[in-house]
């Protein structure tokens, strides 16, 4: 400071007279110039009305003089500006020696001049915020991959209750078809036997152990990224103990109950369709056994009047008579066959077709349910994802210094500048004139491209082109 204050006291002393003379070195020089100005200008018209001329002698020999004068006049003023230089010299570099003595001083206190105790000071700020950045951006980073891992765990526990829900329903109707096929299967030998064990068969549910095993731990019909197998299946486990089977149960015993009273009150007509059914066979059985009797005695008819014949020509025709009538009986005989045999198909075809009608109704039944349930499920699961993302947005809220983050390019390989170069001229080059082109350079293009990132965030794709977030405190 001392020597600082040494050299201000001798610039003072040493160029303060300089300094007072200042003004009319000044104006000498600018009255100078105006005469150097001047008599510029008044050349200048003579070379115009000297070109103006018509060719000849005379034009020639005014153009010489012109040059001769113009030739003194070049050289006087280059005399006049060392001159004025002289003169204003000393003046000028006190001031200049001020200035630059003004400059140091604001340089000492600059943040953009390296070293300074301000410049170093926001360096510790930049780092500080970077650090912190870092953080943030780590915790940030943490917190959504744990929501992400919660909200799997939430689409694992959704889908795995929508197998609950399809295996507990396909319980039912199982259940079901096994009584419509104990009923279907019923003959009248074991009527008596079927209907004294399906009025006595108690409707429960299955539950514990059982219940688990026809459910099982199919696989999940979704992507799993953030889950082992060993967690999924801990998630499933977890899923299939604490669900709620209350209403499953409450189904099972309403709806097996009630039908199982449906097929109780199907017995009778069945036994009847059975007694019928006999019935036709039976009836079938006598038509085929009368036809065959007769059969027979019409048989020996035609053999004893084979016998009674008086010629051989009424032998021949009485030969072929019998031979129609044989055909004629076998006729009968396959359409009496041909017609039992359709009748017994239109009672299979029948009874295939209340079968399939009772299996899609109780299909039908299934998917209704299982929609119902599955919507549940799905507004469940969104209300639990909805959460989370509150839960996450209250994690991420952080308090982190005011700052602001750029991008700095670094060039791992000169053919990297070619790249950018190309970049900005796609970008921004290609609509500029020649002029502010040739004045364009390669670290314009860079400041050109890190700031294209920071706003638009349009970066340039090169394997030689890497950026760098760069964060500095407010």
């Amino acid at each position: 400071m001392e020597n600082t204050n040494q050299e201000l006291v001798i610039i003072n002393d040493a160029s303060i007279e300089l300094l007072k003379g200042a003004p009319q070195v000044l104006k000498t020089n600018r009255d100078r110039t105006e005469n150097v100005k001047r008599i510029g200008n008044v050349i200048l018209n003579n070379w115009k009305i000297a070109k103006a001329m018509e060719d000849g002698p005379e034009k020639m020999a005014l153009l010489a003089d012109i040059d001769n004068k113009s030739a003194t006049y070049i050289e006087k003023a280059k005399i006049n500006l060392k001159t004025s230089k002289e003169d204003r010299a000393a003046a000028t570099q006190i001031m200049d020696e001020i200035k630059k003595y003004f400059t140091s001083c604001e340089n000492e206190i600059d943040i953009t001049k390296e070293g300074t105790p301000v410049n170093l000071i926001q360096k510790e700020r930049n780092a500080y915020v970077t650090m912190m950045k870092k953080i943030q951006e780590e915790r940030e980073r943490q917190v959504k991959l744990e929501t992400a891992k919660k909200t799997e765990a939430i689409d694992i526990v959704a889908e795995m209750s929508k197998i609950i829900v399809s295996a507990t329903n396909q319980i039912i109707t199982n259940a079901k078809t096994k009584l419509i096929d104990f009923v279907n299967n019923t003959t009248l030998e074991t009527y008596d036997e079927r209907l004294l064990k399906l009025t006595n068969h108690v409707v429960a549910p299955p539950s514990g152990q059982k219940l688990g095993e026809l459910i099982g731990y199919p696989k999940l019909p979704i992507i799993i990224n953030h889950h082992n197998i060993d967690e999924v299946l801990i998630i499933q486990t977890q899923t299939l103990r604490d669900y709620d089977f209350t209403n499953f149960s409450a189904t099972y015993k309403e709806e097996l109950l009630a039908f199982k009273n449906s097929k109780l009150d199907e017995f009778p007509s069945k036994k009847a369709e059975l007694e019928e059914a006999k019935e036709r066979e039976e009836a079938a059985e006598r038509e085929r056994l009368e036809e065959v009797e007769r059969q027979k005695i019409a048989e020996a008819k035609r053999q004893e009047a084979l016998k009674a014949a008086q010629d051989e020509q009424q032998k021949a025709a009485m030969v072929q008579q019998q031979e129609r009538e044989r055909l004629q009986e076998q006729e009968n005989i396959r359409l009496q066959k041909e017609k039992q045999e359709t009748e017994a198909r239109v009672a299979e075809a029948q009874r295939v077709a209340r079968e399939e009608e009772e299996a899609e109704r109780l299909r039908n039944e299934q998917i209704k349910r299982e929609k119902e349930q599955n919507q549940e499920i799905d507004i469940q699961a969104s209300g639990d994802k909805t959460m989370q993302l509150f839960e996450e947005t209250a994690e991420l809220t952080t308090v982190t210094p005011d700052s602001k983050s750029t991008y700095r390019i670094e060039v791992t390989n000169p053919v990297g500048y070619l790249a950018l170069a190309q970049f900005w001229f796609e970008n921004e080059g290609k609509a500029l004139d020649n002029a502010k082109i040739e004045k364009k350079s390669f670290g314009q293009i860079v400041t050109y491209a890190q700031t294209l990132a920071k706003k638009s965030n349009i970066k340039l794709e090169n394997k030689f082109i890497v950026y760098h977030v760069e964060h500095s405190a407010k």
